[in-house]
């Protein structure tokens, strides 16, 4: 009956997605982490462990069929949440899921880019540069160029996250 409601839709990219982020945490687990203990850091905890796993299905689940199919025909609400989910949510949940080590892999306190993103990541200007984001993708141009290719769809999504 519901099936019926909400016609099934196949997103082949959002499962690309999540199968691709799934991988980046097993070899993060096995391969990463043994070369972080010996280097003396801490194994990833239970903790960041629940929270990769419940950002990873949250991404799945706003993505996914059904609440994309609502989302893009029935309730914009449904696609507001989506945007809060991908914009707001789910990448703190990422965040907190890094383990130091993995974390100062990318980012080295002591280089330069530690400090471009410091002072990108304080409020006032993440604060900005989210909200003129927001402004720039519900542009009618660029929300009818999303509506028309899923390709620039999905890509938006990303952008969003």
């Amino acid at each position: 009956m519901f099936s019926e409601l909400v016609q099934f839709e196949a997103h082949f990219e959002v499962w690309t997605l999540i199968i691709g982020v799934a991988a980046i945490g097993v070899y993060t687990l096995r391969v990463l982490q043994p070369l972080a203990l010996k280097a003396g850091y801490e194994p990833i905890g239970r903790a960041q462990k629940v929270w990769f796993v419940s950002a990873l299905l949250l991404m799945w689940v706003v993505s996914d069929w059904p609440v994309h199919e609502i989302a893009e025909s029935r309730l914009y609400f449904v696609h507001m949440l989506q945007h809060l989910a991908l914009s707001m949510v789910i990448p703190g949940m990422f965040l907190l899921s890094l383990p130091v080590w993995l974390f100062e892999l990318f980012f080295d306190p002591e280089k330069k880019v530690w400090r471009v993103i410091q002072k990108a990541s304080s409020p006032l200007v993440a604060g900005l540069a989210f909200n003129l984001l927001t402004v720039l993708l519900h542009a009618s141009w660029l929300v009818q160029l999303s509506a028309d290719s899923g390709v620039v769809h999905f890509a938006l999504h990303l952008i969003i996250f």
